[in-house]
């Protein structure tokens, strides 16, 4: 839980730190103009929590790992995918939740005078999985224990889900690319009424570290 605390820490005082810097001083960190950068490949790391409370107080908040990429057709205009995967596990419960996603993203600059600033959306594949492991029990016929088996009783869904983000980059040198991304999915899988998954999105704060070309 600590690590998870220190992590939000230094999200939250680099995305303070970089939302207050001069407009000025940003343009300075690129060499290059963004016309000139075309598309970039990423690798992310960032913290998951569930929308829904009851799922947020039985799995947890965890970490979220995954990669991207992105193809800018205007200056204002571009188009990505995004692909992650999310492990949520309390402690004090057996169950784990696991969830991979992808999700095309369709990005473009508002009309701002931060050059750094872009917001998108998408509409994503969700694909989850529930593992609760079990111990079954073997008896005799006088009811005496025989023997105890370890079992994993798992179940999957998928779905088709909405995102939104909004994001800040920089440029350093020729190539590297470093974002924060601040994001919302919101999907439904299977019946929420009869005991499947329901609501399994979340919000999400995201660093990415890339490379431009």
């Amino acid at each position: 839980m600590c690590v998870k605390k220190m992590f939000l820490c230094c999200v939250f005082l680099l995305l303070y730190f970089f939302l207050f810097i001069p407009i000025t001083y940003c343009q300075e960190l690129k060499d290059i103009s963004n016309q000139t950068r075309r598309f970039e490949i990423n690798l992310n790391i960032g913290y998951f929590s569930p929308l829904r409370e009851s799922f947020r107080q039985y799995y947890g908040s965890d970490f979220r790992y995954g990669g991207g990429m992105s193809y800018n057709i205007t200056e204002k205009i571009g188009i990505g995918a995004d692909l992650t995967y999310t492990n949520l596990k309390k402690s004090k419960y057996p169950a784990r939740f696991q969830m991979y996603s992808v999700v095309p993203i369709v990005l473009w600059k508002p009309l701002t005078v931060n050059e750094n600033l872009y917001v998108g959306t998408g509409l994503g594949y969700y694909y989850a999985k529930v593992t609760v492991p079990t111990v079954i029990n073997i008896y005799d016929e006088f009811g005496e224990l025989i023997e105890s088996k370890e079992s994993k009783q798992k179940q999957w869904d998928q779905g088709v889900g909405l995102a939104g983000l909004v994001g800040m980059k920089w440029f350093f040198g020729d190539f590297l690319v470093f974002k924060i991304e601040g994001k919302v999915d919101y999907t439904i899988m299977g019946d929420p009424e009869i005991g499947n998954f329901g609501n399994v999105g979340g919000w999400y704060i995201l660093s990415k570290v890339g490379m431009t070309f």
